[in-house]
């Protein structure tokens, strides 16, 4: 298997396959600093459905369940971040002014 890739990279076969192989997921990750929001509704959902698969006790009305705490934890979200920039762009000033 490890032959024959090498043999893809070196025939240059498939395009682009060496940096695929060569990407380090921690060291190297994705730049995608402006599209992080995208990225907030399935980490909401896995929260959802690992937080609910562990507490309930029947299964029924599960996605149901899973929905709802998936919508909560997104409004949440956008509320903190609402309330966060309020905070620093009124609060902070008043309290901290800077020296003239």
């Amino acid at each position: 298997m490890l032959a024959s890739l090498h043999t893809l990279v070196a025939a240059n076969a498939w395009p682009g396959l060496a940096t695929t192989l060569a990407w380090r997921p921690f060291l190297d990750p994705l730049d995608l600093h402006r599209q992080w929001f995208f990225l907030l509704v399935p980490l909401a959902l896995g929260i959802a459905v690992t937080y609910r698969g562990v507490r309930v006790n029947t299964f029924e009305k599960y996605w149901i369940k899973t929905l709802i705490l998936t919508v909560q934890i997104v409004l949440a979200m956008i509320l903190l971040g609402a309330a966060s920039y309020l905070f620093i762009q009124f609060a902070v000033p008043y309290l901290l002014p800077m020296p003239d």
